[in-house]
């Protein structure tokens, strides 16, 4: 990758490189453009030869601020796009309850942080659940169905269990619970 000729720092310069003094406190100053052995010194009547830009990195800088990690970058949600989704899964059922798989509380995540990709974590009323295999599927059709999201993952999960307390006030009046 191109930043790795960012990662030697003044420590890692031979001997025979040396550092002109404005780049040397450039950490006290950070605002102070890089000079390079390209560049005349103006400010300097000294002929010292500058550091090259390649060779170069504050000390105090980590490398992590240097180059991000793709896990510290995540796009914004798109908050009209999680509106379709919610609107997709409440689509979808569970046969054996007359409630959307939304209202019943089976949906624990819903990941929109990839663009054109959407991860569903939910779960099922029960591990022994008849619609085990069906619900999933049927998640995934809805979800593909929006406009903008190519790629669908379903994950069963099991942690923390469903219960009926996460039941919406919606599903709890529909089942006459209320």
């Amino acid at each position: 990758m191109i930043w790795n000729w960012f990662r030697k720092t003044k420590s890692d310069v031979s001997q025979s490189e040396t550092v002109s003094e404005p780049a040397a406190n450039r950490e006290a100053n950070p605002a102070q453009p890089i000079q390079t052995a390209s560049e005349p010194d103006t400010d300097s009547e000294s002929s010292t030869p500058m550091l090259d830009i390649q060779t170069e990195t504050p000390e105090s800088t980590p490398v992590s601020m240097i180059e991000p990690s793709p896990e510290t970058i995540t796009a914004p949600v798109n908050e009209e796009l999680k509106k379709q989704v919610i609107a997709a899964l409440k689509t979808v059922y569970d046969p054996e309850i007359p409630v959307n798989i939304y209202d019943i509380g089976l949906i624990y995540d819903i990941d929109l942080s990839t663009p054109g990709r959407a991860g569903i974590e939910m779960t099922l009323t029960s591990p022994n659940c008849p619609e085990a295999e069906a619900i999933p599927v049927n998640v995934e059709k809805a979800i593909k169905k929006i406009e903008g999201i190519e790629t669908v993952q379903v994950d069963i999960v099991w942690e923390p269990p469903w219960t009926p307390d996460q039941l919406s006030e919606a599903a709890k009046l529909e089942l006459g619970m209320l």
